[in-house]
Order: structure tokens, then C-alpha cells, then sequence
């Protein structure tokens, strides 16, 4: 695997205080609830995404495994850092997903 710049088109950001709203306090649709899992995260930009046509288009760079996110983050993203959310809420189709 290749280091992935942070400018990437094909990642994309979801700004941490979105992931972490509970959608019952909203009244966005709810596609998924991931929880307790090790994100990528961008300091700045938020939660990372992969852009792909499968997978409904966006693949969250996240995992169960602390070690495993670790390794992908030393590989692809070093100027990430990894953090543990319990729960990340994530729309079916989310307009504030930060498209570069």
C-alpha cells in the first residue's frame, strides 16, 4: 500500500461532531451505526472516508481492531491518528460529507 495524501479525491471527511450525533436528536435518516471501533481521523477535517462505486460509495477507514488501525494508518494516512468512538452515526446520503 501507498501513503495517501490528505488531499486525495478519493477520501472524503465527516466533521467528528456529526459522526458522534445521535440522529434521534435530529431528523437526518440513519444508515448506520458503527460501534466501538478505531477511526482514522484527519485533526481538522474529521472521520476519514474511502470514495469508491461499491459499498454505497463512501467506506468508512475505520476498524475493531485498535492494532489493525494502527498498521493501516502507519501505511496510508501517517498524518492521521487513530481514535476510539463508541458509536459513529452516519446518514444514507450525508451532505456535509466533505468532498475536497
Amino acid at each position: 500500500m501507498n501513503t495517501i495524501s490528505e488531499m486525495d479525491p478519493r477520501l472524503a471527511y465527516i466533521d467528528l461532531s456529526e459522526l458522534l450525533r445521535n440522529p434521534e436528536d435530529s431528523s437526518r435518516y440513519l444508515f448506520a451505526c458503527l460501534k466501538n471501533r478505531y477511526w482514522i481521523i484527519h485533526e481538522a477535517r474529521g472521520a476519514v472516508f474511502w470514495r469508491t462505486a461499491e459499498h454505497g460509495g463512501l467506506v468508512p477507514q475505520c476498524s475493531t481492531q485498535e492494532a489493525l488501525a494502527q498498521h493501516l494508518k502507519a501505511l496510508m494516512y501517517p498524518w492521521s491518528v487513530v481514535r476510539f468512538i463508541p458509536a459513529a452515526y452516519i446518514s444514507q446520503i450525508d451532505p456535509r460529507i466533505d468532498a475536497n
